[in-house]
């Protein structure tokens, strides 16, 4: 990177009608190499509802601390159009939102304990044949 990825202000020089908050913008939403645009699997939707419990609806540290291949507004957009609505009763009115209520959490919950089954299980495959 010729100037970093901080000094937006500065590469905003090099490009007329932009300013350091839209370069830094375009950055994290859009060119970075590690972003993942595709589809969501059941694991990062385990993750989010792990951490929107944890945390809360803090999405730019979720992002950040825990799942940095997705933007901020990527994993909100997540939580509310698809596993929210899918949690609640009454097909996502805010007043119901407890998590022993959900049908849908407990599949999650099931789906994120047959992963790390999975993972154990490939994990102890690869040891013995590795003997």
């Amino acid at each position: 990177y010729v100037y970093g990825i901080k000094s937006w202000a500065q590469i905003a020089t090099n490009l007329s009608n932009r300013n350091g908050k839209q370069c830094r913008e375009r950055w994290r939403n859009h060119l970075r190499p590690q972003l993942n645009k595709g589809d969501w699997t059941a694991q990062e939707d385990c993750d989010i509802w792990d951490r929107v419990q944890e945390m809360g609806t803090k999405w730019a540290q979720i992002s950040e601390m825990y799942m940095p291949q997705r933007t901020d507004n990527d994993i909100k957009n997540r939580w509310n159009s698809i596993i929210r609505k899918s949690h609640a009763p009454g097909g996502g009115t805010r007043r119901h939102r407890r998590r022993e209520a959900c049908p849908r959490a407990r599949d999650l919950e099931t789906a994120r304990l047959e992963a790390l089954a999975k993972e154990a299980a490939e994990a102890k495959r690869a040891a013995r044949l590795g003997k």
